[in-house]
């Protein structure tokens, strides 16, 4: 039997003749998952939120203790800024994790797989990061690209290096989760397939395997929101930082 670790991450469309295609618009299970993506992320925050009490129930717990950790990756920044980044980041933050995390459901799809999706995050949160510190700093901000203690001569150099590696932070950003979340979901697949052989010889006692490894990939889901949630909370702090 051939395995196809990479098959899970295909697109496929739900229908043959989707009317939408003409427009170039299909309704895929990416679409799909995007849809559910959204509407957990609305109904949970709706749900935690409608009702705040004095003794605060489970899910408002969970909503603001995911709140709580944000916010203290912002510790040091001025609060005029941070209250402009916050709601941005602790959205990306939970529709990030909570794309890692359905992505582990089996027959399910993660949408952080592909680079066109962390792309278009990471551009997203680069932009608003860059309109930001222009209105905020003016000509001040393109002083990031010209460091003061730098000789004359290697001025143009420098001011290239530095110009082409702001530029790279939401390549990083966007590379970092998709490789990871690839690397994670092909393990899984490579070893649950090879499962059903190693079962025949093996039995049941190979099962405590498969469940540590699943264990181990939810773990990396959740690490990885994380990661890039901090990573942009430093970049957000470099940035307002500079003098």
């Amino acid at each position: 039997m051939q395995i196809n670790p990479l098959k899970q991450f295909e697109i496929i469309s739900f229908f043959e003749k989707d009317p939408l295609s003409r427009y170039g618009l299909e309704f895929t299970n990416s679409s799909l998952m995007m849809f559910i993506l959204v509407l957990l992320f609305f109904s949970f925050s709706f749900i935690a939120l409608r009702k705040t009490n004095l003794i605060p129930s489970r899910l408002q717990v969970a909503n603001e203790t995911l709140f709580n950790i944000v916010e203290q990756s912002f510790s040091g920044l001025d609060c005029k800024i941070k209250k402009i980044f916050l709601p941005m980041i602790f959205t990306i933050f939970i529709f990030i994790l909570l794309a890692n995390l359905l992505g582990n459901i089996p027959y399910s799809f993660t949408i952080t797989s592909h680079i066109i999706v962390t792309s278009i995050i990471a551009a997203f949160f680069f932009l608003v990061l860059t309109a930001i510190a222009l209105i905020n700093k003016g000509k001040q901000f393109f002083k990031m690209f010209f460091p003061s203690d730098v000789p004359w001569w290697m001025m143009p150099l420098i001011s290239m290096i530095e110009f082409f590696s702001y530029l790279s932070k939401p390549i990083v950003l966007c590379l970092r989760l998709t490789i990871n979340v690839v690397a994670g979901h092909i393990m899984i697949k490579i070893v649950a397939s090879l499962m059903s052989f190693i079962l025949i010889y093996f039995g049941i006692f190979m099962i405590p395997l498969l469940s540590i490894l699943l264990c181990f990939e939810i773990l990396v889901s959740v690490l990885q929101a994380y990661i890039f949630m901090i990573l942009s909370c430093t970049y957000i702090k470099d940035m307002f930082s500079m003098h």
